[in-house]
């Protein structure tokens, strides 16, 4: 009699089983159960947490005029939108916004460039740069007021000197960390300083960037409402000064909502081209 081969040998149930393992398999699926349950876990605790403030509101356990209700708060932004006066004050936020993040933008990246690769330049600015960046930037609102007025210049400036310096540190940092055997090498082949930026430091730096804008989203949203509570009184920050002088606790949510969830999109949105371009330069 013949010995039997290891195919012959297997069991059914064996020879039956795929080749790839939990390893291949069981991991993603995994991944995306907890995902999922983590999702789960985070909306329930939203609507609880919802459910529990309109439960104490309709029963008397909190005063409305101080803490409004969720329903408060959508019949208050319902009422705003069919004013007009959310549409317009949203547009007045987002310009101011916009601005000085882009103007905090150019600025950071731009000095963050110079600061990290020139030795004398980092000399010259990195004192002043420790101590803006070590102090309470909203000291300077007097000094603001004085020189600029109450208006959408100085509104304009408060924004930007809160949200340029977490781009200018994050390129600074990634200035000087560029991989200097890629630079030694451009060299040698008598590359000149604007082309090995161009083409070493440049594309070295998106990750860092990237990182650097998320961060002034944050920061640019907190100079936005300082502004406007101190500097004017438009927008979602004046709108919420207003509607807190006036004890309309609705109002004053549907700001604070607007604000949050402005945050979360664009923060969000950052941390994924974050987590592509961080994976792009491990590679």
């Amino acid at each position: 009699m013949s010995a039997a081969t290891p195919e012959e040998t297997l069991s059914p149930a064996a020879a039956a089983e795929p080749e790839a393992g939990p390893d291949v398999i069981g991991l993603p699926r995994g991944r995306r159960r907890r995902r999922g349950l983590t999702t789960a876990i985070s909306t329930a605790s939203v609507i609880v947490v919802l459910a529990a403030w309109q439960l104490c509101a309709s029963l008397g356990v909190v005063d409305q005029k101080l803490t409004s209700s969720p329903w408060g708060v959508v019949q208050a932004a319902r009422f705003l939108i069919d004013s007009g006066q959310l549409g317009s004050e949203v547009a007045s936020s987002a310009e101011l916004f916009g601005v000085g993040l882009g103007l905090a933008i150019v600025i950071g990246a731009l000095g963050g460039v110079l600061i990290g690769w020139w030795r004398l330049v980092a000399a010259v600015f990195e004192p002043w740069i420790a101590i803006l960046y070590a102090m309470p930037l909203i000291a300077l609102l007097p000094l603001i007021l004085v020189w600029f007025g109450i208006g959408f210049t100085a509104e304009v400036v408060m924004v930007v000197l809160i949200s340029v310096f977490p781009v200018l540190v994050s390129v600074m940092t990634g200035t000087r960390n560029v991989d200097q055997e890629l630079v030694r090498l451009a060299r040698s082949f008598c590359g000149s300083e604007l082309a090995i930026i161009r083409t070493v430091l440049f594309p070295s730096l998106i990750p860092y960037f990237v990182s650097g804008v998320r961060l002034a989203i944050g920061s640019a949203l907190v100079g936005v409402v300082v502004s406007e509570y101190f500097l004017g009184n438009g927008g979602i920050g004046g709108l919420i000064v207003t509607a807190g002088e006036n004890l309309q606790s609705g109002e004053v949510f549907v700001g604070i909502t607007i604000l949050a969830l402005s945050a979360i999109v664009m923060t969000g949105l950052l941390r994924r081209a974050e987590r592509r371009f961080s994976q792009w330069r491990d590679r």
